[in-house]
């Protein structure tokens, strides 16, 4: 059995490490065969997606946060592990995708300030169940999801039995749908 007090502010979050393409403004987007091209004052990078945005967060109040997710061996994917390494973020169950690119979103920030997506799932696409330990998934008092509909192969029936074996262990689930 866990000694509770012990592990009261050991967090892990499973869902999305990515990497946000921040373009602004977007005054429209382009049409085909039409305007082809528009132009924007400001673009910037930075890692993204639930699991990275939630561990920096919650690091930040002192917690004790690591991440379970997949990224590329690629630039992006070095710059997300070394973000989250920097901020004292547990990286030991992050793995590194051999096929595919870490997964990248586009961000239009349009003069509104309302936002619109354009996503590549890459290395988030492969990660499973099978790449999962559930002991260690498991071996803390929160388990936070904070991308459903974001990871593929384990949203639906395996995301359930998950929660179902967290319910059973005692860890407190959190659920961020992310969608809509």
């Amino acid at each position: 059995m866990k000694n509770k007090q012990s592990e009261y502010n050991k967090i892990h979050c499973l869902g999305g490490a990515l990497a946000d393409l921040i373009v602004s403004p977007i005054k429209s987007y382009p049409e085909p065969k039409l305007n082809t091209s528009i132009f924007v004052d400001n673009l910037s990078y930075s890692p993204g997606g639930g699991a990275v945005n939630s561990s920096q967060a919650l690091a930040k109040l002192g917690l004790e946060v690591s991440v379970f997710s997949k990224v590329g061996n690629d630039p992006f994917g070095h710059m997300i592990v070394k973000s989250l390494s920097d901020n004292g973020i547990d990286i030991t169950n992050i793995l590194v995708s051999e096929k595919g690119h870490t997964s990248t979103v586009i961000v239009g920030v349009h003069e509104d300030a309302d936002r619109s997506f354009i996503s590549y799932h890459g290395s988030l696409s492969e990660y499973s169940n099978s790449d999962l330990t559930v002991e260690t998934l498991l071996d803390c008092s929160y388990l936070l999801y904070s991308d459903l509909f974001n990871l593929p192969l384990i949203d639906g029936k395996p995301l359930a039995i998950i929660l179902n074996r967290a319910q059973q262990q005692g860890v407190t689930t959190l659920l961020d749908a992310t969608w809509g």
